[in-house]
């Protein structure tokens, strides 16, 4: 059975663009890609979280200071003149 999706066709694309590419920013930022994309074909877990800001976790966001105080109904009322749900 073939692949639907050919993960060689995105390799390509980005080496072709990594040869264009003059900007070092833009240069990191495609290998980054690139590296990113291989990691994700192989499966290579370490690979993939490699790409990734350090240190890449799976934590869930805390709450901001305005709800754990409680205050946040009061803030959205004010807004938009109707409440949080209202455009």
């Amino acid at each position: 059975m073939t692949d639907i999706i050919d993960p060689t066709k995105t390799f390509r694309l980005l080496e072709q663009r990594i040869a264009k590419t003059t900007n070092p920013r833009h240069l990191l930022m495609l290998n980054r890609v690139l590296q990113h994309a291989m990691g994700e074909a192989k499966p290579d877990l370490d690979l993939v979280m490699s790409t990734l800001c350090p240190p890449p976790c799976c934590c869930p966001i805390p709450e901001p200071p305005l709800y754990r105080l409680g205050r946040a109904r009061g803030f959205q009322s004010g807004r938009a003149g109707g409440g949080p749900r209202v455009l």
